[in-house]
């Protein structure tokens, strides 16, 4: 399964910021941070996948991606975004 569109993400996020009373400048500016990291992910990914699995450069990239990855994960639980507390589209309660 193909990863949504950097902006369909953002939205997302900002959507989830939105509902809680959360959307302020300091932390929709943590949603570009987010989004900047994601993109290096990918992108460091996308360099991965060319690469031979085990070999020195392919460590290299590899503790990059993590590093980008670990990035993203404080900066979700700065946002205080999980799977356990997404607040759906709809106005329906459970």
């Amino acid at each position: 399964m193909a990863k949504p569109a950097l902006d369909k993400v953002k939205k997302s996020v900002l959507e989830q910021l939105e509902k809680r009373g959360s959307s302020v400048a300091v932390f929709t500016s943590l949603v570009e941070d987010y989004c900047n990291w994601e993109k290096a992910e990918r992108n460091i990914w996308a360099y991965l996948n060319k690469l031979e699995v085990g070999s020195e450069r392919w460590e290299d990239y590899q503790k990059l991606a993590l590093n980008a990855n670990n990035r993203k994960m404080l900066i979700l639980k700065q946002l205080d975004i999980k799977t356990t507390n997404v607040i759906s589209g709809d106005d329906e309660e459970m």
